[in-house]
């Protein structure tokens, strides 16, 4: 795409092309191919992918002239493929499965030969896993020679399984980040992201402290990762800048361009809410395991507000943070300890494994630092608007820029900086692509870099 004059947020949707999944799923009639494309009669789409989520999904709304609803016929399930340029020239190929049309009304009363409905759309991946449910425990061998093995592996097994299928499922690969230690978890009767997304829940490696694994797809793959690693190991030279900008409008072809890097809209949500802190346990956590074999009980106390200094973010390591409360008033009224309790029905960490006992599950680490990290990243979370790029998906990193609302709008240190982009909605209305986006701030651990005693801000 030609961007000398082009306006920001400028896309070319280049085909939106459905064909049929199965043989009987074919036209029979001379009108129709075996494949149609819609891209003419196609108004608005959108397509949204998450940290949060194994599936991307979408929806589109489309005015049927040519009578497709009834010529194809669409019965949801077709293959939908689409392609599309973004304003930087980049194009993207997505493969999906139509899996159900709603809405399907006349489209205006002075008309009786056009109608509209809505499509909607998920992965093909989504699809194909989601015919199955699991009922197993996944470990090498039988009898006496079973052998669990780590979560990461686990990962991997199921989705040769349940996604890939020797190649009848997915085309898209995954990235598994390692996880410590053999685990025995029985999968009771769930869907494969289901079941993954549990996983996920109770994968460790003591590199990475806060264990904040997550499983997702975007438009580009599947992840299973670790955010600290992920953060880790981002390319430095792919992260692009955005700022937030209100002013007189300025058409030229340059200053189109540089729109590209603003934040059009922008919400800061919740910026705080301190009975919310006070009930969820956001500093002071313990896991309260019982013993019954010995009988003991174990206290495993953690206290975010001491823990969270050894973390750097998906800042730049300049930036200072602080939590959202002051030390004093933690100490004074949020000192209340969130507890959980859990059966210790697994060997200490210093013990052998022991007959009858499960591999050591690590919920006391776990369960602590993962809750209290988690609910402080979603309290610092944002919401911002900017012109769509091709580039930039559900786990992109960026840096942005946003002033304080007064008078001199100096920048707001606070919550300028880089942040993770959690997810994304990715909206095309005719010719215009815009992305709505859920920024967090990831943890990331400090190993070997510079230590301090001073606060950095979430």
């Amino acid at each position: 795409m030609s961007n000398a004059i082009a306006p920001a947020g400028t896309y070319v949707l280049k085909s939106f092309v459905i064909s049929a999944l199965t043989e009987d799923g074919r036209p029979n009639t001379q009108e129709s191919s075996e494949s149609i494309d819609l891209k003419a009669i196609v108004h608005t789409w959108d397509l949204s992918e998450s940290m949060r989520s194994g599936a991307i999904q979408g929806t589109a709304k489309v005015y049927d002239t040519p009578g497709v609803f009834y010529k194809f016929p669409l019965r949801g399930q077709e293959r939908l493929t689409i392609e599309y340029e973004d304003y930087f020239g980049e194009v993207r190929t997505e493969n999906l499965f139509i899996f159900a049309i709603t809405d399907v009304n006349p489209a205006g009363s002075a008309s009786d030969d056009i109608l509209e409905y809505k499509l909607h759309f998920c992965s093909f991946g989504k699809f194909f896993s989601d015919r199955f449910s699991i009922q197993r425990c996944i470990a090498d061998g039988t009898g006496n020679a079973r052998r669990y093995v780590p979560i990461s592996e686990q990962i991997d097994t199921l989705f040769e399984d349940y996604y890939d299928d020797g190649g009848e499922g997915t085309e898209k690969s995954i990235l598994i980040h390692e996880t410590e230690g053999p685990q025995k978890i029985v999968i009771p009767n769930m869907t494969p992201e289901n079941a993954i997304h549990l996983l996920a829940r109770k994968a460790y490696n003591s590199e990475y402290p806060t264990h904040m694994y997550r499983f997702f797809e975007n438009r580009d793959q599947y992840y299973f990762v670790n955010l600290e690693k992920w953060i880790e190991d981002y390319d430095e030279e792919s992260i692009l800048n955005f700022q937030y900008v209100k002013g007189p409008p300025d058409n030229t072809p340059q200053e189109e361009a540089r729109r590209m890097r603003y934040i059009t809209n922008m919400s800061f949500g919740t910026y705080v809410n301190t009975m919310n802190s006070l009930t969820t346990g956001a500093y002071y956590r313990n896991t309260y395991e019982i013993d019954l074999n010995n009988r003991r009980t174990i206290d495993n106390n953690y206290s975010h507000k001491e823990e969270f200094k050894n973390y750097l973010y998906a800042h730049k390591e300049n930036e200072r943070i602080h939590l959202r409360h002051t030390d004093q008033f933690i100490d004074q009224h949020l000192n209340n300890s969130h507890t959980t309790y859990v059966f210790k029905d697994y060997p200490d960490s210093d013990a052998p494994q022991a007959y009858g006992l499960r591999p050591r599950t690590n919920f006391a680490e776990i369960m602590n630092t993962r809750a209290a990290t988690l609910f402080n990243m979603n309290e610092n979370n944002i919401s911002v608007t900017i012109f769509g790029h091709n580039k930039v998906v559900a786990g992109s990193i960026i840096d942005v820029e946003i002033p304080e609302f007064k008078d001199q709008n100096d920048v707001d240190v606070r919550v300028s900086g880089r942040y993770l982009v959690e997810s994304v909605k990715n909206v095309f209305v005719e010719n215009n692509y815009f992305q709505n986006l859920v920024l967090i701030r990831g943890p990331q651990l400090s190993r070997n870099r510079r230590q301090s005693n001073e606060q950095v801000v979430v």
